[in-house]
C-alpha cells in the first residue's frame, strides 16, 4: 500500500530555485550530466560537507585530550564548532529540494492557511538558518582563530559570539520539526513510514518544538541583542537562559535518538544508523561494525545524557541556581564532544565509504 500511495504522490514547488544547484552541489547530490568532461562543480560534487565529516571525527581524541590540558580542550570546543557550522549550515538551512506543502494531496485537500505557514516557515529556515550559520560559525572560527594566535581575551569574545550562535539554532531546529509535523499531518505519504508514527519518541520531540518556536524566536532575539550591548532585567535573563537550555535540551534528544538504531521502531523511532556496509571486506569489514556499534551506543548516550544535563540547567536557572546550571552545561558540552556517535557517523560516511567495492 505504501508503494501504491508513494506512486502518486503531488510535490509542492520548489523553493529558492535559483539556488538548487548550489543547495545540490554543496550536499553533494549535483547530477554529472556529462561524466566524460565534468564541469569544475560537478567534480568536487559536496567536497565542502565530505571534507568537514572527514576531519569532524577526531573531536573526542581533541577532548579526550583536553581534559588534562586547558589549551587543548578550547582547541577542541573551537574545532567541534566550527565543523558543525559548516554540516549544520549544508543539512539545514542549505538543504536541497525543499518544496512547499501540494496544492492537494490524494487523500483531502490540504487548507490554504497551512500551506501558507509550512511556506512561510521553509522561507524562514533558509533565511535566519544562513544568519544564524553566520553567527555561530563566526564564533566558532574566531575561536579557533584565537586559540591559533593565543589571545585568551579574542577567544572568550568568540566563545559568547559562539554560544549565542550556538541556543540561536534552537529556533531553526524548530522550524525543522514545524515541517514534520506539518508533513505528518497532511501529506504522511511523503514521509518514512517511522516518520508517520504519532506516538513515537521523535513524533513527540518535534511536536514540543513546534510549539516552543515562537518563544524561542522571541527570546533568541533578545538574547542575540546583548551582543550590541542590551541588558535585561535578572528575570527576564532568567526566562531567556531557560528557554535556551530546554531547547538545546530537546534538540540532543531527537539528535541522539536518530542517530542510533532503535530496536522498537515503532515505539521509538527508526535512526539514521546504515546497517553494516556488506561491500567492505576484511579488516574494513569489522571496522565498519565496530563504528557501527559506536553510533548506535553512542546515540543513545546523546539521547539520555546530554538532555538530561541541559535540562538540569534549566531547572536549576529557573531556581536561581545560575552558576550551577552554567556548570552543568559546560559539562553536558563537554559530552557532548567526547561522545563517539557523530565521529562514527563521519567516519563511516567518509574514510569508510573510499573502501567500498574494492575502490582501493
Amino acid at each position: 500500500m505504501a508503494g501504491a500511495v508513494d506512486s502518486v504522490r503531488t510535490p509542492g514547488e520548489v523553493l529558492h530555485k535559483p539556488l538548487q544547484s548550489f543547495f545540490h552541489w554543496i550536499n553533494g547530490k549535483l547530477e554529472v550530466k556529462n561524466k566524460s568532461s565534468p564541469t569544475f562543480f560537478e567534480r568536487t560534487n559536496g567536497y565542502p560537507l565530505k571534507a568537514t565529516k572527514a576531519v569532524w571525527a577526531f573531536t573526542p581524541i581533541l577532548q579526550v585530550i583536553g581534559l588534562f590540558n586547558e589549551s587543548t580542550g578550547k582547541l577542541a570546543r573551537a574545532f567541534y564548532g566550527s565543523c558543525w557550522a559548516i554540516v549544520y549550515t549544508c543539512y539545514r538551512p542549505w538543504t536541497y529540494a525543499r518544496s512547499s506543502l501540494p496544492e492537494k494531496n490524494n487523500i483531502k485537500k490540504i487548507p490554504e492557511n497551512y500551506r501558507i505557514l509550512f511556506k512561510i516557515n521553509e522561507h524562514f529556515r533558509f533565511g535566519m538558518g544562513t544568519l544564524v550559520s553566520s553567527v555561530y560559525g563566526g564564533g566558532a572560527f574566531g575561536m579557533l582563530w584565537s586559540w591559533f594566535k593565543g589571545d585568551d581575551d579574542l577567544f572568550d569574545k568568540a566563545a559568547n559570539v559562539y554560544q549565542t550562535g550556538m541556543f540561536n539554532q534552537n529556533q531553526i531546529f524548530d522550524s525543522m520539526n514545524l515541517a514534520e509535523v506539518l508533513k505528518r499531518r497532511f501529506i504522511p505519504e511523503q514521509l518514512k513510514d517511522f516518520e508517520k508514527n504519532e506516538t513515537n519518541a521523535k513524533a513527540k520531540l518535534e511536536m514540543i518544538d513546534s510549539l516552543m518556536f515562537i518563544p524561542s524566536i522571541i527570546t533568541r532575539a533578545m538574547d542575540t541583542f546583548r551582543l550590541f550591548g542590551a541588558e535585561f532585567s535578572e528575570n527576564i535573563q532568567k526566562i531567556i537562559n531557560v528557554f535556551a537550555y530546554l531547547g538545546y535540551g530537546t534538540w540532543a534528544a531527537r539528535y541522539g535518538l536518530i542517530k542510533q538504531t532503535a530496536d522498537k521502531k515503532i515505539e521509538r523511532g527508526e535512526g539514521l544508523l546504515d546497517d553494516p556496509n556488506s561491500s567492505l571486506k576484511g579488516i574494513v569489514q569489522r571496522a565498519d561494525k565496530i563504528f557501527h556499534d559506536m553510533q548506535k551506543y553512542g546515540g543513545r548516550a546523546f539521547y539520555t545524557i546530554l538532555p538530561g544535563l541541559s535540562w538540569l540547567a534549566a531547572g536549576t536557572e529557573l531556581f536561581g541556581f545560575k552558576e550551577f546550571a552554567q556548570s552543568a552545561f559546560k559539562l553536558e558540552g563537554i559530552f557532548e564532544r567526547l561522545n563517539p556517535a557523530i565521529g562514527s557517523w563521519c567516519i563511516r560516511n567518509t574514510w569508510l565509504k573510499l573502501f567500498e567495492d574494492n575502490r582501493l
